[in-house]
């Protein structure tokens, strides 16, 4: 029995078993990450990996036409086309350096269609948003919001407030949040 031991953003994870290729694999992968980046991945991973099982497929010697089914399983499972392309890519990164270290001949995913996903302009502070919120918040002090646009409990601590509020919550200039 083999020990060996993979450390990752401060946590030292002792592993007391053989891993399969396959988990070694995915291990190696995650080890490049940490955060809430680390959790994504090792959930879409997981999500694969059972899926996989599920169908009788083995990790390390699937094929596009495989990978291409398990997309259409997202699809039909009402995923988000921006969650499939999240989960996708990740599948596709955890093959990427599992073909770079050697342990498969050829990356399955490298042309897997992902869904088409479309910009939303609904969250975020573009540019010129950045030059319209002093001027917003220069006017919040001098008169009060219009009703049904109140800004909530910021409002009294003023510019500090509101521009928290801009980088919690990704509000536009405009959006109900900002008095105008």
């Amino acid at each position: 029995m083999s020990t060996f031991t993979i450390e990752t953003a401060g946590t030292v994870l002792e592993v007391h078993r053989p891993l399969p290729p396959a988990e070694l694999a995915a291990a190696a992968f995650l080890a490049r990450y940490r955060g809430r980046t680390l959790d994504s991945y090792k959930h879409d991973l997981r999500t694969f990996f059972a899926w996989a099982d599920q169908v009788g497929m083995e990790v390390l010697a699937a094929t596009r036409p495989q990978l291409e089914l398990y997309v259409r399983h997202l699809e039909e499972a009402g995923l988000a086309p921006s969650t499939i392309d999240r989960r996708i890519s990740t599948i596709c990164g955890f093959y990427r350096f599992a073909h770079v270290d050697g342990v498969i001949g050829t990356n399955p995913a490298e042309y897997v269609r992902r869904p088409k996903v479309h910009p939303s302009d609904s969250r975020g502070l573009d540019r010129g948003g950045a030059g319209r919120l002093p001027a917003g918040c220069r006017a919040l002090r001098r008169r009060p919001c219009r009703p049904g646009r109140a800004v909530g409990p910021q409002r009294a601590s003023g510019l500090g407030g509101l521009l928290g509020q801009h980088r919690r919550d990704g509000l536009r200039t405009g959006s109900p949040g900002h008095c105008t």
